[in-house]
């Protein structure tokens, strides 16, 4: 099979008042396994692609959840100047679901027998979507002549327990693509956390109360107020907060001084 894509799920919001939702789900510090293989490794020869031969690929899951990758040929023999690349559920040519390697400038392969790369992000940041809690990797081998595709190799994750997770959706799109963000309290008197974008998940919090605070774009928008939420342990956290147009406010538009 030439492209094998796994599609992502978007369910859209719409929310017209200031809002402070939470919901409980599945969710939090990941632990991740190999589907169909025990341990630490996994090995697949699952191959395709234009060029005559076959590729082997070989993963491990380091401490840090982070992935090591060998791609080399079957029969042992080296491959020719080309270029290897790691990617997220497709074998297909697509840049986006390249990932990004550490120590690699080029991804180049100039007559070596294998190729080993190194994921720079942890799988906690791997793939925006999990769908089935699975994610695919796969390897792709590319030179002057065609490409030759190998994998997958299937990763599942399931929450960790001790920890829980959390979500801050913005609204509307037009603050989004403003700008604003979002971040949480830091404990022990450290300060704030870096800025997350709207939709984006904070993985490993402890259980206990923290404070969410909320980017100022513009004279346009007034932006939520700092919030309080529950974290829970093995749960998932989900924010949704709106920001109010001032151009709507001074037309009359009345919004309610409590959270829904």
């Amino acid at each position: 099979m030439e492209e094998i894509l796994m599609k992502k799920r978007i369910i859209p919001i719409m929310i017209f008042v200031i809002s402070l939702l939470t919901s409980n789900v599945t969710a939090g510090l990941y632990n991740y396994s190999f589907v169909d293989a025990t341990g630490n490794m996994a090995v697949t020869t699952n191959s395709g692609g234009s060029l005559d031969f076959s590729l082997k690929m070989t993963v491990w899951m380091n401490d840090d959840n982070t992935l090591r990758a060998k791609i080399e040929k079957n029969d042992g023999t080296f491959l020719t100047n080309g270029f290897v690349y790691l990617q997220i559920d497709t074998n297909a040519d697509q840049e986006s679901s390249r990932l990004s390697c550490a120590g690699e400038t080029d991804y180049r392969i100039i007559n070596q027998y294998s190729k080993t790369l190194t994921t720079i992000d942890s799988l906690n940041l791997v793939g925006s979507s999990w769908p089935e809690s699975r994610i695919a990797i796969y390897g792709r081998y590319v030179n002057s002549q065609g490409y030759v595709w190998v994998g997958p190799i299937i990763i599942e994750r399931t929450p960790n327990e001790n920890f829980g997770s959390l979500e801050v959706n913005l609204s509307p799109d037009d603050v989004i693509e403003q700008g604003a963000q979002w971040r949480v309290e830091l404990p022990d008197d450290l300060g704030w956390s870096n800025w997350y974008s709207s939709g984006e998940n904070l993985f490993g919090l402890s259980e206990g109360h923290t404070r969410i605070q909320f980017k100022s774009i513009s004279n346009q928008w007034i932006t939520p107020d700092i919030r309080n939420v529950e974290i829970k342990r093995g749960n998932q956290t989900i924010v949704h907060a709106h920001y109010i147009s001032r151009i709507s406010s001074i037309h009359g538009i009345i919004y309610p001084d409590e959270v829904v």
